[in-house]
C-alpha cells in the first residue's frame, strides 16, 4: 500500500500544470513529518523542543524576533499541528483552487498561494506593532491563513457568479461565500484569533489585487511579448479554428475586425508554443468568444 502511495504522489508531483495538487502534496508531507517528530519527541521526553521548534517556524509578532528568524514568513503557511483545521483548510483550498487553476493555470496558483501568506504575514506584523490595542502582545502566525484566503478571493473575482451547490443550502454564488468569510474574518479580530483574522484578510486583498493586475495588463504585456517574436516562430505550428458553414439566413452580425483576427493569431500562436494554461483569463474569453 504504501508503494501504491509513492507512485500516486510522485505522478501527480511530475503531472504538469498540477500546481494545486502539489500544493496539497506538500502540506500532507509536512504535517505527517511535524507529528511523527512530536510525537518522538514526546515519548523520549523532550517535547519542549517540539514547541521552540514550531516558535521558530512561525511568524512572531516582535520585528526584533523576526530579525532572527526572516525564514518564518517563508515557512509559516506550511507547518499545522492539528489535523482537522489542515483538512478542512485543504477542502477549502481544493475547492476554491481549482477555479484558479482552470482560469488562470498553475503558475498562478503557486504564486497566490505564496503572495497571500507573505502578505498575510505583513498585516499581521502591522496589527500588532501599530494597533495600541494589540502592540506588544506575544503572539505567533503559523498556518496557510492569508495563503487560503488569497486564492478565495481570487476565484470569487474571477467567477463571482459561479455557484457552489451546499449541503441543506442549495447553489451559492462564490461572492456570497467569500464575502461570509471575509465577515467571518473581521470578527474574529474581536474574538480571540486577531492573528488569524488579519492574515485572512490580507491574503484576500491580495488576491482580489492580484487577479485585477492580471487581468488588466495581462493582455497587454503578451501582445508587447510577441511584437518581438520573429515570424517563422510565430508561423510555427499554427491552429486555426474551423467555423462550420451555415445554411441557414445570413445573420446581421458583422464580420470581425482584422484587430480581431490578429489578435485570436497571436492567442493560437500562444497556444501553440505554450499550451491553453499559458493564455490569461481575458485570452480564454477571447478564444471562446470566436470559436462560437
Amino acid at each position: 500500500m504504501t508503494t501504491e502511495i509513492n507512485r500516486y504522489l510522485r505522478q501527480q508531483w511530475q503531472r504538469p500544470g498540477n500546481g494545486l495538487m502539489q500544493i496539497i502534496i506538500v502540506n500532507g508531507i509536512i504535517f505527517v513529518a511535524t507529528l511523527l517528530l512530536h510525537v518522538v519527541l514526546v515519548v523520549v521526553g523532550y517535547g519542549s523542543y517540539f514547541d521552540q521548534l514550531l516558535q521558530r517556524l512561525a511568524v512572531p509578532a516582535s520585528w526584533e524576533a523576526l530579525g532572527q528568524q526572516p525564514w518564518s514568513l517563508l515557512t509559516h503557511c506550511w507547518v499545522h499541528i492539528r489535523f482537522f483545521p489542515l483538512f478542512w483548510n485543504l477542502l477549502m483550498l481544493q475547492l476554491f483552487g481549482q477555479i484558479v487553476m482552470d482560469l488562470l493555470g498553475s503558475r498562478h496558483c503557486w504564486a497566490l498561494y505564496w503572495l497571500g501568506g507573505l502578505v498575510g504575514s505583513g498585516f499581521f506584523l502591522l496589527l500588532y506593532n501599530l494597533s495600541p490595542h494589540f502592540r506588544g502582545t506575544h503572539a505567533f502566525l503559523l498556518g496557510m491563513h492569508g495563503s487560503l484566503y488569497a486564492i478565495m478571493a481570487a476565484a470569487g473575482t474571477l467567477a463571482p457568479r459561479f455557484s457552489l451547490h451546499l449541503l441543506f443550502i442549495g447553489p451559492v454564488q462564490l461572492r456570497y461565500l467569500v464575502g461570509f468569510a471575509l465577515l467571518v474574518a473581521c470578527y474574529s479580530l474581536i474574538d480571540g484569533a486577531p492573528a488569524m483574522g488579519i492574515a485572512h484578510l490580507g491574503g484576500a486583498l491580495l488576491g482580489y489585487a492580484y487577479v485585477k493586475q492580471v487581468m488588466h495588463i495581462g493582455p497587454w504585456l503578451q501582445q508587447v511579448f510577441w511584437r518581438f517574436v520573429p515570424p517563422w516562430r510565430r508561423s510555427r505550428h499554427r491552429l486555426r479554428i474551423i467555423k462550420p458553414q451555415s445554411k441557414g439566413p445570413v445573420s446581421a452580425t458583422p464580420a470581425g475586425t482584422k484587430e480581431d483576427d490578429t489578435l485570436i493569431d497571436t492567442i493560437l500562436d500562444k497556444v501553440a508554443a505554450n499550451g491553453y494554461d499559458s493564455l490569461t483569463l481575458a485570452e480564454k474569453q477571447q478564444l471562446f468568444r470566436a470559436s462560437k
